[in-house]
C-alpha cells in the first residue's frame, strides 16, 4: 500500500489527538450514492448554503471521482466527552478542532510535495458564514473541504470493517474524517 512515505501518519494522527487511524487504499472506502438523499433533507442546514456541501460541491459521481483521484486514504476518528448534545456551540467547537487537526496533517503532507484531499466532519467551517449565502466566491478555495456525507462515505460500514465502535455512548461523541493522498 503506502511505501516510502517520509512520515508515520498513524503516529502523526496520534500526536494530533485522534483516537484511531487506519491506512487503506481509497477504493476500499465504501461509498453509497443513495446517501445523497440525507443531504437533500437538509437536517444540518447547509444544503445549497455552503460551497462544500451539495448541490454546489458536485454530484455524487463528481465527488466519487474527486476522491478516487487519490490512491491512499487515512481514516481518522476523534472522540470527545460531550454529554449534552444540545450544546451546539461545544459540538461545533470540537468538530472544528477535529477538522483543524486534519488540516495540520494535510499541511505536513503538502509541504513534502504530497497532494491531499480532506474529507472532513460536517461542512467546511473555515469562514464564520459561507460566501455561498451572499453569492460571493469562496474565500478559501485552496483550503475549503467537503464532508464525508458530501462524498457519500458509508462511515458505519467502514467502522464495522475496522472493528471501530461508531456509537454515541457514555457521553462520548465521535467524529470521522478521511485524508486522501
Amino acid at each position: 500500500m503506502v511505501k516510502d512515505l517520509p512520515v508515520d501518519l498513524i503516529l502523526m494522527a496520534s500526536e494530533q489527538g485522534f483516537s484511531a487511524a487506519a491506512l487503506m487504499e481509497v477504493d476500499q472506502v465504501p461509498l453509497n450514492g443513495d446517501f445523497r438523499q440525507f443531504c437533500e433533507q437538509n437536517a444540518c442546514g447547509n444544503y445549497n448554503a455552503n460551497y462544500s456541501c451539495p448541490p454546489t460541491c458536485g454530484t455524487f459521481e463528481q465527488m466519487r471521482d474527486r476522491l478516487h483521484a487519490y490512491k491512499n486514504a487515512l481514516f481518522l476518528q476523534s472522540r470527545w466527552y460531550l454529554p449534552d448534545l444540545s450544546d451546539k456551540k461545544s459540538v461545533t467547537a470540537v468538530r472544528k478542532t477535529h477538522n483543524e487537526h486534519m488540516m495540520v496533517m494535510a499541511g505536513v503532507l503538502n509541504a513534502l510535495g504530497i497532494s491531499t484531499l480532506i474529507c472532513g466532519s460536517s461542512s467546511c467551517l473555515l469562514c464564520e458564514q459561507c460566501a455561498d449565502l451572499s453569492g460571493e466566491p469562496c474565500r478559501n478555495p485552496n483550503l475549503a473541504y467537503s464532508c464525508l456525507s458530501a462524498y457519500c462515505v458509508d462511515v458505519f460500514e467502514l467502522c464495522k470493517k475496522l472493528g471501530w465502535d461508531a456509537s454515541y455512548k457514555d457521553g462520548y461523541l465521535t467524529f470521522y474524517g478521511i485524508l486522501a493522498f
